[in-house]
């Protein structure tokens, strides 16, 4: 079982050593490091295309990658390499031509909605690059953030495919991703909302996250079920803050979604917190 945190790019550049020594002090036994931001940054040296043409590299803050997973390594930590897949404002924004970004309806032409789009490969293919240069680097594991589609703009607004066809699309690219790592031996693991479990599926379906479709091309998928996140009243519960039995019902219904497809991916319980 891995018990770990998740460190940031920036967090890591002047407290990584701390950290992992921390981690097994403390009897964890794993970190999300982020290899790209959530903002679109690339917090080592990569050599990936699209960060070099859109200058997304923030080298200083793991210097030397390699290092940094032997030295978790060496303190019997894993490292798991998170990559933030279609949230990319940094890459909508400044790659070059806009070719990534998702197109206006009515002019065809890119808004900058701080997505890149999940259907043209040369997208994805930026993603399964950053994980090859993770699984080089040694790390044990690739988990994938935001592979999903955005759900905040409608057809009007944004060319996106049909709400029944996304979670294919994600399933696909899920597929492509595992290919590689799997190739070396490393996890792949996904990040899901927590919606996906007990929500309705109508919702599951702009996501692109539908469990029984997308969940068993992977190891494993941690379930962002935060009681923090939910609104009053939700299972009745005055404040849903103050009951952390939410993320087990989510990750229970998550199961019965999967147990059909008799796939072995594990569910994990994901805690949020913003206290260091």
């Amino acid at each position: 079982a891995l018990k770990g945190v998740f460190v940031t790019g920036a967090w890591a550049s002047i407290k990584w050593t701390d950290t992992v020594d921390k981690v097994e002090e403390h009897g964890l036994n794993a970190i999300v490091l982020d290899g790209k931001d959530y903002d679109g940054y690339i917090n080592y040296p990569s050599k990936a295309k699209i960060a070099l043409e859109s200058g997304a590299l923030r080298p200083t803050n793991i210097p030397n990658l390699v290092r940094a997973v032997r030295y978790a390594h060496w303190h019997n930590v894993r490292v798991i390499f998170r990559i933030p897949c279609f949230h990319d404002p940094w890459t909508d924004k400044h790659l070059p031509g806009s070719r990534l970004s998702i197109r206006y309806t009515p002019t065809q032409k890119p808004i900058h909605v701080d997505w890149l789009d999940p259907t043209l490969p040369e997208a994805q293919d930026y993603a399964i690059e950053l994980a090859k240069e993770g699984i080089e680097a040694g790390v044990d594991e690739v988990q994938l953030d935001y592979v999903r589609f955005p759900v905040h703009l409608t057809h009007k607004v944004a060319v996106l495919p049909p709400k029944e066809e996304r979670s294919k699309i994600i399933r696909d690219f899920v597929k492509r991703v595992a290919t590689v790592t799997h190739a070396d031996g490393v996890k792949l693991s996904l990040d899901f909302f927590g919606v996906t479990s007990t929500g309705i599926q109508d919702d599951i379906d702009a996501l692109g996250q539908d469990i029984a479709t997308v969940a068993p091309e992977a190891d494993a998928i941690s379930l962002m079920s935060y009681p923090s996140h939910y609104g009053k009243g939700y299972l009745n519960f005055n404040n849903p803050a103050d009951h952390p039995e939410i993320i087990g019902i989510g990750n229970k219904a998550a199961l019965e979604k999967l147990k059909p497809t008799g796939a072995k991916t594990v569910f994990r319980c994901l805690l949020y917190t913003s206290d260091a």
